[in-house]
């Protein structure tokens, strides 16, 4: 095996395969579209939004051209270059899926190339769009056999709540520097009249079967600073990482010149299928 690289043999490749069958039934079962963008491309184009988080984990080459160039180090902003420069020539709502490989330095899975599956739904902003996303996620996951897990969620209006210093020492996971450390829990910890405690309340109304499954963060910070209302990981009992990530980033397209609001996830799958077959599901 050959450091940072992927490599899988053909059993391995073609459990994988059945996996992302299922996923891509759940998708395409609630209108998603797939979608793909270029593996790479120039640098100034592609990093309009980024943050320093980004730039810094991209894999960045000179082409025979000389032209800066970056492998894509995730899927959102590059779908979101791909579409604004297309803007004209689609309708929105937008439901796009995608099963991708991304490239990054100094990933927790110690790996260059790794293989995501997400989806972003764009030009929509309201409790019910967040809602039906997790709801999304949540298919997904059963659909493949997994059910011990937990979706943890936050909100950027709680974390501007908070001083520049404990904001500071959330986001380098510094927590015996915050002067108190905010809760973690089930709905009971919400604010009244928050985002997150009206979401609850929709969201234990309409799956009671899933209330346990949301536990909610108000400490909760992004690695990405691109997030500007919920965000969100997937945690999964037996799993010591975060397989997925999502939120909503209403101000990123404009970066690429398109003012439309957006929300989206994407799921770590090279973690989620080691998991699966750790586990024999």
């Amino acid at each position: 095996m050959i450091h940072g690289i992927s490599e899988i043999l053909p059993d391995q490749l073609s459990r994988r395969q059945d996996i992302l069958s299922s996923i891509r039934n759940v998708f395409e079962a609630d209108h998603f579209q797939a979608i793909t963008t270029p593996t790479f491309e120039p640098i100034d184009a592609l990093s309009k939004g980024w943050d320093q988080f980004l730039k810094t984990s991209s894999i960045q080459f000179i082409s025979d051209e000389g032209t800066h160039m970056v492998l894509r180090p995730e899927m959102t902003s590059s779908i979101a270059r791909l579409i604004c420069s297309r803007k004209d020539q689609l309708k929105l709502p937008l439901h796009l899926y995608y099963m991708e490989n991304v490239f990054r330095r100094k990933h927790q899975l110690r790996k260059q190339e790794l293989f995501q599956i997400g989806c972003e739904l764009i030009g929509k902003d309201d409790l019910d769009t967040d809602i039906a996303l997790l709801q999304v996620l949540v298919k997904i996951l059963r659909s493949v056999g997994v059910n011990d897990f937990k979706i943890e969620l936050g909100h950027v209006e709680h974390i501007k709540q908070l001083s520049v210093a404990d904001q500071a020492a959330l986001r380098q996971g510094m927590m015996v520097h915050v002067s108190t450390l905010p809760p973690i829990g089930d709905a009971s910890i919400l604010p009244k009249g928050s985002y997150l405690s009206r979401l609850a309340a929709q969201w234990n109304a309409r799956f009671p079967e899933s209330k346990d499954i949301l536990q909610y963060n108000l400490g909760k910070v992004a690695s990405i600073a691109y997030y500007t209302g919920i965000m969100f990981d997937v945690l999964i009992e037996g799993v010591g990482a975060v397989v997925g990530r999502g939120g909503r980033y209403n101000d990123l397209l404009s970066a690429y010149g398109w003012n439309e609001p957006a929300v989206g996830f994407a799921i770590e799958f090279d973690q989620l299928a080691l998991f699966l077959e750790k586990e024999n599901v």
